[in-house]
């Protein structure tokens, strides 16, 4: 696998960007369940191209939302449906929502694909080779997901060769 994939979300390098796609679709479930709601709510409502296009873009940020859709949309650059709109407006408290990081909503990305390929039977190395993430990134991201779901098997354990 390319490193490349991982050194975050690069819209802008189509191979890269496509590739990231490929893993996502493979894994949608996986990762809406990772990835803050708005991304996820976005995700479902424009597809994740667009979704991560406006995160690459407006990361980081508030948006005052209480002008109405039309204002809203705007400052999205694609459709925002009145279905979208209640939903955000639902789901946030205040007047204004905030947008994960861009670096915040890979990192989502990157711990659902490494946690599906785990639970696919991918061993350790293959993990760390394929997903360029290091062995103390591995052991933390396992022992919080222990902590989530008692009895699973640890990640330590199954991966242990001695």
């Amino acid at each position: 696998m390319n490193y490349q994939m991982f050194k975050g979300i690069d819209v802008n390098n189509e191979r890269v960007f496509k590739a990231l796609e490929v893993q996502f679709n493979a894994n949608q479930s996986q990762v809406l369940a990772k990835v803050p709601w708005l991304i996820a709510e976005l995700i479902e409502a424009v597809g994740f191209e667009a979704t991560m296009r406006f995160v690459d873009e407006m990361g980081g940020t508030k948006i005052y939302i209480n002008k109405g859709r039309e204002e809203f949309a705007k400052k999205f650059n694609f459709p925002v449906t009145e279905k979208l709109f209640d939903r955000i407006s639902y789901l946030t408290s205040g007047e204004y929502l905030e947008v994960p990081s861009t670096w915040g909503v890979f990192e989502k990305i990157r711990s659902a694909l490494v946690s599906s390929a785990f639970e696919a039977g991918m061993q350790r190395e293959e993990i760390r080779d394929t997903y360029g993430v290091s062995c103390r990134f591995l052991t933390n991201l396992f022992k919080h997901n222990n902590k989530e779901t008692p009895g699973i098997e640890s990640f330590s354990e199954k991966t242990s060769t001695g």
